[in-house]
């Protein structure tokens, strides 16, 4: 998946004239949409780019998607409140070892 971003973001450099570092969630929705002089969609030429670059391999990215699909469900506020909770037996077990 790094690698396919990587290849995403060259060709929003390429297409765009510019030396961007990142590029919006928005702009992956564009890929379709956006078409060359030959008709071609961003997309179709980010499969072929990539399938020369890196075979099947760089294409089996979608293996990677069910991580980024079960982090989507996560509530940043029950992350937050797990790492506090962890914070604080972390110092209890840190004062139970230094009375030891």
């Amino acid at each position: 998946l790094q690698h396919v971003f990587k290849l995403i973001l060259s060709i929003g450099n390429f297409i765009n004239g510019a030396e961007s570092e990142a590029f919006s969630l928005d702009s992956l929705l564009k890929l379709r949409e956006t078409r060359g002089s030959n008709a071609t969609s961003v997309i179709d030429y980010l499969c072929k780019v990539a399938y020369r670059k890196g075979g099947d391999e760089l294409l089996s990215f979608g293996e990677d998607l069910g991580e980024v699909e079960a982090a989507s469900r996560l509530v940043p506020s029950d992350i937050s409140r797990e790492i506090k909770q962890t914070e604080v037996r972390l110092e209890a077990l840190q004062r139970l070892l230094a009375g030891a």
